[in-house]
């Protein structure tokens, strides 16, 4: 038993605390539980008088209080290193006297031939080699073991990080400033520490940002520690540093974010090259900073929309960094439309369309005209639009304008909403899809399927949808926007939405179902006729009637009488006044009427109408009168009827005109002249003289009276952007007075002696009454 004993490995290597436990306790009886006692002063008896005893009052006095305390929470804790040590041996194995003499006989022999010291404990012991002279121990020292390389790479990180943040602030002042406490602090010191502080921030930032942008896979870290930047609470400080570093992180992520969507789909026990890891984590890290930064950038922009019962006060410069941040989503969604959180971005900023803050309104309905002008897809435009829907809804309509002024830009040309049902009768007429199949071969099924591949493929590399696809997100996008058309028409009439409401009906009406044209004139005639409208409302009502008989509503059994009276009764009422802004809707209504259905206007409404143009010439600015002109041109050389309007001979025709009579039919313009362009030749304006001539010589396409080619080519609408004066710049430019020019002396002459004579003696009269008042003063 003994020998099977010596040639037992040992499983482990045995403690110095133990190894002496053993030497002090041979030849004693040993208990089940062999654990020390241990006295304290509150356990100790005043009889004891066993010299161990006295030893370990003496040992306990010894030991501070502190030390005490913590040895006695630790021990009744059991969270004492010594107890972890110690390990209790069941009683069923019962060892004898001597047997237990020689195990530790044989293991003290073991321990002391291959005693390892205190710098070499970190050891680990290897298999025993069997030698000619016997069994031979091995050991390796593991204190100099190279780690494994995500524990180096993680160091390597660590050493680097440390080193940049040596190098980030190593120009890093002070926290204090030095002052004397005889001396008050003065305000140039404070401001100079400021200062310093933030060129130090400054520094950081740039240094953060260009190591990031320079290899931004290794450097994806230093977008945290951007983002840490924007978390800074000192008062004096953070506004300037937030802005600093909000306006670097937006850069940054218009550069790195890529032109896809990334979506990562974690599968357990999936093996992935060593370079897809890597770019997963890359993106991965990217897209959890670019969550954050949205975050905070929402947090900045929320004092700019109050909820109801928040009575918190904000600053003006706290309102200048949400408008800032406001700024910001709306370059993120500009650059990139189709990236992640792209649907929370739309949902963010449609509420800012409704914001009390002016330029906050402005800046998020640039950005829906870009995004609806620029977006191939449709897919955007359908989400930032059911987001506008829901927003009027929910607050009854009582939203601003720039709510709905973003639809005019959606690019919709010709969408038919009936599709789906022309797509239905068309699939009856074509073959089924199991005779098709039948009809066509294996090689060519393959083939098929291939190419469908290869499109779905190469329609995902360019990010964009097929024209299926886009079609049907333009027929969603139209159907919304003529559902909050027709509910603000029907259901608010008459609030402050209802001029932009008439204005995109009037833009998209060609797309609207045949079969709604006729409940649309009559909503719009008992707008006219009951409503208390503006002139632009009015304008526009009139404008979508005449849209509306052009196209495809000839069809439609409409007597467009009393919007023809409507609109000859409206037009004085425009001047170069406050009502100006409508002159464009009405010279394009004009220009509906008279030139693009001239065929079935009758010879009274266009005399008539021709003729209160050139009287509404006269009372608009240079511009207007310039599209007026050229609507009077277009209409003369169209019919051949209006050169009664340039003969001055009134003899031909009956009656006499009433210019005071609001109905075009019988207010007998056919006996009167264009004498507006006598005026409009002496015109202050170049360009409105050479309109006015032309005209009075008959709008001749070729010789005497004819416009230059440039000028013959515009429209009214053309000539009425192209001069405007609101940019305060006149059109043509007024050329400066020549240098050279000598400046002749002014002689006074006298046609008659007599007068000069007295001239003479009246100046002599006021002299003398001078000198007699000057003697009396004397």
């Amino acid at each position: 038993m003994s020998k099977k004993k010596q040639t037992k490995k040992p499983k482990s290597k045995t403690s110095s605390i133990k190894q002496r436990n053993r030497l002090r306790n041979k030849g004693k009886i040993k208990t089940k539980k062999h654990v020390p006692k241990i006295s304290f002063p509150s356990q100790r008896t005043p009889t004891s008088t066993e010299p161990e005893e006295d030893i370990t009052d003496d040992m306990v006095e010894m030991v501070e209080k502190d030390d005490m305390e913590y040895l006695m929470t630790s021990i009744s804790q059991q969270k004492y290193n010594l107890f972890k040590q110690i390990k209790i041996k069941n009683s069923s194995q019962k060892i004898t006297k001597n047997d237990e003499s020689e195990f530790s006989a044989l293991e003290d022999k073991y321990v002391g031939s291959h005693s390892v010291s205190k710098e070499e404990y970190n050891v680990k012991m290897l298999l025993p080699v069997k030698t000619k002279d016997g069994v031979e121990r091995r050991f390796m020292n593991i204190t100099n073991e190279p780690a494994p390389e995500k524990n180096l790479e993680v160091k390597s990180q660590n050493i680097n990080s440390n080193e940049e943040e040596e190098v980030l602030w190593l120009n890093k002042p002070t926290d204090s400033i030095d002052i004397t406490l005889n001396e008050p602090i003065s305000m140039a010191k404070i401001y100079a520490k400021r200062d310093e502080i933030i060129q130090m921030y400054k520094f950081r930032i740039g240094l953060l940002s260009s190591s990031l942008l320079e290899n931004p896979e290794l450097k994806i870290g230093n977008l945290s520690l951007l983002l840490e930047i924007m978390n800074k609470q000192d008062p004096e400080l953070q506004i300037t540093i937030k802005k600093l570093v909000t306006l670097s992180l937006l850069e940054i992520f218009k550069d790195l974010i890529p032109a896809y969507q990334i979506k990562h789909q974690d599968i357990p026990f999936n093996k992935l090259k060593k370079v897809t890891r890597q770019l997963m984590g890359y993106e991965g890290q990217l897209l959890k900073n670019y969550k954050m930064y949205l975050v905070k950038l929402e947090q900045m922009a929320s004092c700019l929309r109050k909820k109801k019962g928040d009575t918190r006060i904000f600053s003006e410069q706290q309102k200048g960094l949400g408008v800032i941040a406001v700024k910001c989503l709306c370059e993120l969604l500009m650059a990139h439309p189709y990236f992640n959180y792209a649907d929370n971005i739309i949902h963010l900023l449609t509420l800012y369309l409704d914001s009390s803050n002016e330029s906050v309104r402005k800046v998020v309905e640039n950005c829906y005209k870009d995004i609806f002008h620029d977006d191939k897809r449709g897919l955007i435009s359908l989400i930032a639009i059911r987001r506008i829907n829901h927003l009027v809804k929910t607050r009854a309509h009582s939203v601003h304008c720039e709510a709905l002024a973003v639809l005019l830009s959606l690019r919709i040309k010709n969408v038919n909403l009936d599709q789906e049902k022309e797509d239905e009768i068309k699939n009856k007429k074509f073959k089924t899809r199991r005779q098709k199949l039948l009809t066509m071969s294996k090689k060519e099924r393959k083939r098929k399927k291939e190419l469908e591949k290869l499109e779905k493929e190469m329609l995902e590399v360019k990010a964009e949808e097929n024209k299926k696809s886009k079609e049907q997100y333009m027929t969603e996008i139209m159907k919304m926007v003529f559902l909050i058309y027709f509910r603000i028409l029907k259901r608010a009439p008459r609030s402050n939405l209802l001029s932009i409401t008439l204005e995109g009906l009037a833009k998209f009406t060609h797309c609207i179902n045949l079969e709604y044209y006729q409940d649309i004139v009559n909503v719009l005639d008992h707008l006219l006729e009951n409503e208390p409208l503006n002139i632009r409302e009015q304008l526009y009502c009139i404008k979508t009637v005449f849209i509306i008989l052009t196209g495809q509503g000839d069809a439609l059994n409409v007597d467009p009488l009393f919007f023809y009276t409507h609109l000859y009764r409206v037009m004085l009422q425009i001047d170069a006044g406050k009502t100006y802004e409508s002159c464009d809707t009405l010279l394009s209504t004009l220009e509906a009427i008279l030139i693009h259905k001239n065929k079935k206007i009758t010879t009274q409404r266009m005399l008539s109408f021709t003729k209160r143009i050139a009287t509404l010439a006269l009372q608009l600015l240079h511009n207007g009168s310039l599209g007026a002109l050229c609507i009077i041109k277009s209409s003369v050389q169209l019919n051949k009827t209006a050169d009664l309007l340039l003969d001055v001979d009134s003899n031909y025709g009956e009656g006499i005109y009433n210019a005071e009579l609001n109905e075009p039919e019988y207010c007998n313009a056919g006996n009167t002249a264009l004498w507006e362009l006598c005026a409009l030749r002496r015109h202050y304006h170049p360009v409105v003289q050479k309109m006015s001539v032309h005209i009075s010589n008959g709008a001749p396409n070729l010789g005497e009276g004819s416009l230059p080619a440039n000028l013959a080519k515009m429209t009214s609408i053309d000539f009425y952007k192209e001069y405007d004066p609101s940019s305060l710049a006149f059109k043509p430019s007024i050329p400066k007075p020549s240098d050279n020019i000598k400046k002749k002396k002014f002689k006074l002459t006298y046609s008659s002696s007599k007068f000069l004579d007295y001239c003479n003696d009246i100046v002599d009269n006021i002299n003398t009454e001078i000198n007699f008042s000057r003697l009396l003063l004397n």
